[in-house]
């Protein structure tokens, strides 16, 4: 059966292993072969150095195009379980440019967000602890995208969660960059999650067949596009660029939240659409 590679939110695996390897020094110790000489520098959030507000402005197409490739970045770890160090090392290594190229070019409006998290991703960068889950990262991050949704043309998709069900899920959507908004509406106690897939060219079976399959043989007929979580009450997004092809959104948490219990979409959480 597919297996789900799900992340609970945006850097949330890399940054708690960040923080316990940055305590005992495993982190910096991976990267002291190639640290020197790297022209990379830590930035502290808030500090002056950043790049300033009155330096930014740059043309909102190319701005969008970095912002993108910092949502569209692959993150670590994956369906066989939390990364490793050399995972996050390579995390914050491919991430961190981005950031900083995202903030370079990030408009005078969202300018202090996007400093923040350039600075965050430098912070990571360095083996210290990164929590995408205080206030300030979450306000920066959500400024950061409600800017996207509605300066960079991307397609919005809201997406509910409920037991056991999505609600918003068109059959039919345009290629081209989509952010899937996703809601978890529980009326029980029970988290959920939107795990995107596409079906390789030349696919036939049917969704229902390829869940059936064994995991190994299943992914290799597919793609994984996205992967949202949101425990009850709560909501997240991802972004992907979608080309055209037949998309398969499935919840693979277990019944009760356990490992015995049926995945959700046996109880009815799989909606499939095509993307044209």
């Amino acid at each position: 059966m597919l297996m789900t590679p799900t992340r609970p939110r945006r850097w949330l695996a890399a940054a708690a292993l960040t923080a316990s390897l940055a305590l005992s020094g495993t982190l910096a110790a991976c990267g002291d072969d190639d640290d020197e000489g790297s022209g990379t520098t830590t930035t502290e959030a808030g500090d002056d150095s950043t790049t300033t507000t009155a330096a930014k402005g740059a043309d909102v197409e190319e701005y969008c195009a970095a912002s993108l490739a910092v949502e569209t970045f692959p993150e670590p770890g994956g369906p066989d379980g939390p990364p490793d160090p050399a995972a996050i090392k390579a995390f914050f290594e491919g991430i961190a440019p981005l950031l900083e190229t995202m903030s370079e070019l990030a408009p005078g409006e969202i300018a202090e967000a996007a400093d923040f998290l350039a600075a965050e991703g430098q912070r990571g960068l360095a083996g210290e602890e990164v929590d995408p889950e205080s206030p300030e990262f979450t306000e920066a991050e959500t400024t950061v995208h409600t800017y996207d949704l509605d300066n960079c043309g991307w397609e919005q998709v809201d997406v509910v969660g409920i037991d056991y069900a999505f609600e918003g899920v068109p059959t039919t959507l345009p290629a081209g960059t989509t952010s899937f908004e996703f809601t978890n509406n529980t009326e029980m106690t029970e988290a959920h999650e939107a795990i995107i897939f596409r079906k390789k060219d030349g696919v036939t079976e049917t969704t229902q067949e390829l869940l059936a399959l064994p995991e190994e043989e299943a992914m290799a007929k597919v793609d994984m596009v996205a992967a949202v979580f949101a425990p009850p009450g709560d909501e997240s997004y991802s972004v992907a660029d979608l080309e055209a092809g037949d998309y398969a959104m499935v919840c693979f948490i277990a019944v009760g939240g356990g490992e015995d219990g049926p995945p959700h979409f046996t109880q009815g959480m799989l909606q499939e659409f095509t993307v044209e």
